[in-house]
């Protein structure tokens, strides 16, 4: 995805790198970033690593004040002996749109998606809270739990159902609410899902945005952040449901399709005006002069 940041703004860059999906943890690292004229906006500098190996660089504001296309980053990291040189490309702009869609909007389409579709089934290791519990099974799943959904069995006749609201994998704890009367016990047993968030993400920051920027240059010239909700639910649900097909013609091959013709004719018939200047606001000439349903070349 290519980012666009706000002018005037700090914004925080944030990279992680993976070997055979484990991820790598740099020694060292350094940031350059660069004008599209090529003359450097900030010189070499390093860069913060974090414990697990998610590298940092925030980019002051006094940096951000021009708008622009095609700033460039070059990153250079080193892992062991080994050291790799990258290049990235963001944007400032005045106004960035930014994803807003939740599970929730997902559910008005497949509302079997709320029902905690193929949850996982584990049990809690030791003594946990009213609002929380400890469980070491889910811990390699290697999943952020947080928004998803939980069923507690507490017994045979009782089921406390809850919202995930934190996953602490360092501790083994998921809290929830809303809480139940007792502590919940080692050894219960309870249903979790995740988040649809990922899938959310994915269609947005891979899909919907590089769209949406191959029809009118910049996402932020549209300046509405609701512009983008419709796609990305259709193409958030095209994505989940072609991930759960088992066979040709299953509900959800039908839904996959559905969604996916979905996603077309919206992306079809965005029409809204747009800030073809980039001052931040959309005039009445611009209004009237809407992108087409043609892709068109707008001044970058």
């Amino acid at each position: 995805m290519r980012i666009e940041i706000e002018q005037s703004q700090d914004y925080t860059f944030s990279w992680s790198f993976y070997d055979r999906n484990i991820q790598e943890i740099p020694v060292e690292g350094t940031i350059v970033v660069y004008q599209n004229s090529g003359t450097e906006l900030v010189s070499e500098t390093a860069i913060s690593i974090e414990t697990d190996g998610e590298m940092r660089y925030t980019l002051q504001s006094a940096n951000t004040g021009t708008i622009a296309c095609n700033y460039k980053i070059e990153l250079q990291y080193k892992v062991d002996d080994t050291v790799s040189r990258l290049f990235y490309l963001f944007d400032i702009v005045a106004t960035p749109i930014k994803n807003n869609v939740r599970d929730e909007d997902l559910f008005k389409y497949v509302g079997e998606l709320r029902s905690k579709y193929k949850p996982y089934v584990k049990e809690t290791s030791s003594l946990g809270t009213s609002s929380s519990f400890i469980s070491k099974e889910i811990e390699p799943l290697n999943i952020n739990f947080k928004g998803g959904y939980v069923d507690i069995y507490i017994d045979d006749t009782t089921v406390h159902s809850a919202e995930v609201i934190t996953w602490e994998p360092q501790l083994y704890r998921i809290t929830f609410k809303p809480q139940y009367t007792d502590s919940i016990a080692s050894g219960v047993r309870f249903r979790i899902r995740p988040s649809y968030q990922d899938f959310i993400d994915e269609a947005y920051d891979n899909i919907v945005c590089r769209d949406i920027r191959n029809k009118v240059g910049l996402k932020a010239r549209y300046i509405d952040t609701t512009i983008t909700r419709n796609l990305t639910v259709y193409k958030s649900l095209e994505i989940i449901c072609f991930s759960n097909v088992e066979e040709e013609g299953d509900k959800w091959y039908m839904r996959a399709n559905k969604f996916g013709q979905d996603y077309k004719d919206e992306l079809q018939r965005l029409l809204e005006p747009v800030d073809a200047d980039d001052d931040g606001n959309i005039s009445d000439e611009e209004n009237e002069n809407r992108p087409s349903s043609m892709n068109r070349s707008i001044r970058r």
